[in-house]
């Protein structure tokens, strides 16, 4: 078998102007608030007066989260929902492919959801499909960080156990105050401790400052996630969210059935190396669509990739995508011998979330918005959301990036056994999910395999 491994990262930011990196920056609504003490969390530990400095400070989450069952599963209910909004957001508004992360992108906003007040909350709450026990919402966020960075619970032994990681942190203006309420939240449900910069005097040093952040927690992969100009001495608050995967396909493909045939592309005929392998995988063709889960070792992540049928398929496929639509796909599945042909690729997905997320109703955050849950002012409005991401598909699996930033300102194919096939020649949708509880870490639209990265 061959033994290297695939990677994953994504970041998600929100910022003025990432995989598992997510951002939040807030700027004020008017005048300038770097005037009083920074306020500190429980015992002063999390307050920006204290977190600053130090090499990415980290606050214990609760363990074990108190919450329940069926709490978690509300909120994965949730977060794929709005996975596959956004996706679809995205999808109407942006030609070509794409790769993100939903997950990122919903935990950086749940941090900023969580000092949403008033009519900013409630269109938060509506998008976000948080529910109304705001309390449960944030404990399950924790649960199911939690799950989904377990390692697997079977393993073959010579298999090596992938790796789920999911860091939070927010910077904040120095002498800048939060209230603790809001700082001892996003410790206890999020691991998040603030670290204080200067936005107002040394815009730069705290743009290096987040970006050295994000390639830590991507392996630089996303070595510059705010780029000159997102941010500016207005920045008041940052907040910054990553997801790491490194994966090893459960059975890997071998390179030398890997060859050159013919991506049917968006834009005509593209000539791409696929790989080739026959497994025993969870599949399903029918005259709509084929699909197929190729799963990672251990079986508890896995890459949903569904390609429609026929010319101009993949954008009806999106239109009528839903949680619905999805559940149908996972009902058809049926795991047989299957022969697989999958092209290799590599792309790199700059997108801005701001428009996207205004159409799914979020406005309100970003014009006339009630941060006071934060500073106990309403000062505070989110700018723009920015998001990067990363990946690459090869015989040995996924590797991938991306980052989310919340800005608040002031040869030839061995011969098959006996099997069915399914052949990803064509336009397709991929999801990266954590199986046991069913959340969507990635997504991406595939219509190219050749474009440059």
């Amino acid at each position: 078998m061959h033994s290297s491994f695939p990677r994953a990262i994504a970041l998600s930011t929100l910022t003025t102007a990432f995989v598992g990196l997510g951002a939040t920056s807030l700027l004020p609504a008017c005048g300038d608030a770097n005037t009083a003490e920074a306020g500190g969390g429980a015992g002063g530990e999390r307050g920006p007066g204290n977190g600053g400095g130090g090499d990415s400070p980290t606050v214990p989450r609760d363990t074990p989260p108190p919450i329940t069952a069926n709490a978690v599963s509300a909120l994965v209910a949730a977060q794929n929902t709005f996975s596959i909004d956004l996706y679809r957001a995205v999808a109407s508004s942006t030609e070509g492919r794409f790769f993100f992360s939903p997950l990122s992108v919903h935990q950086a906003l749940s941090m900023a959801y969580a000092g949403a007040a008033g009519a900013t909350q409630s269109a938060m709450r509506d998008v976000l499909h948080a529910g109304a026990d705001d309390a449960a919402y944030h404990d399950a966020q924790n649960a199911v960080a939690q799950a989904v960075t377990a390692p697997p619970a079977e393993l073959p032994a010579d298999a090596i156990a992938p790796v789920v990681r999911l860091a939070n942190t927010l910077f904040v203006q120095q002498n800048y105050p939060l209230l603790p309420t809001f700082t001892d939240r996003l410790g206890a449900s999020y691991g998040a401790a603030a670290q204080a910069v200067d936005f107002a005097g040394d815009t730069e040093g705290a743009r290096g400052t987040i970006n050295a952040w994000v390639a830590e927690h991507t392996e630089d992969h996303i070595p510059e996630l705010l780029k000159p100009g997102m941010i500016s001495e207005m920045t008041r608050l940052t907040l910054v969210n990553a997801v790491y995967f490194l994966g090893q396909w459960a059975t890997a493909f071998e390179p030398t059935a890997t060859f050159e045939e013919t991506f049917r592309g968006a834009d005509g005929d593209e000539p791409a190396p696929f790989m080739h392998g026959t497994f025993d995988l969870a599949a399903t063709s029918n005259e709509t669509y084929d699909a197929v889960a190729l799963p990672y070792a251990g079986g508890e992540l896995h890459m949903l990739a569904i390609a429609p049928k026929g010319e101009g398929s993949l954008a009806a496929f999106e239109a009528e995508f839903d949680g619905d639509a999805l559940a149908g796909v996972d009902g058809a599945l049926t795991v047989e011998r299957t022969s697989v042909a999958v092209p290799k690729f590599e792309m790199r997905s700059p997108l801005m979330l701001k428009a996207p997320l205004r159409a799914l109703g979020m406005g309100p955050a970003f014009t006339e918005a009630d941060f006071s849950g934060i500073t106990g002012a309403r000062d505070l409005s989110i700018s723009d959301v920015v998001h990067e991401a990363w990946v690459r598909v090869d015989e040995s699996g996924t590797e991938a990036a991306a980052a989310t930033a919340v800005v608040f300102d002031a040869g030839a194919a061995p011969e098959p056994l006996e099997s069915r096939s399914v052949r990803l020649d064509r336009p397709f949708l991929a999801l990266i999910r954590h199986v046991p509880t069913g959340a969507i870490l990635f997504m991406a639209r595939v219509d190219s395999v050749t474009a440059a990265p």
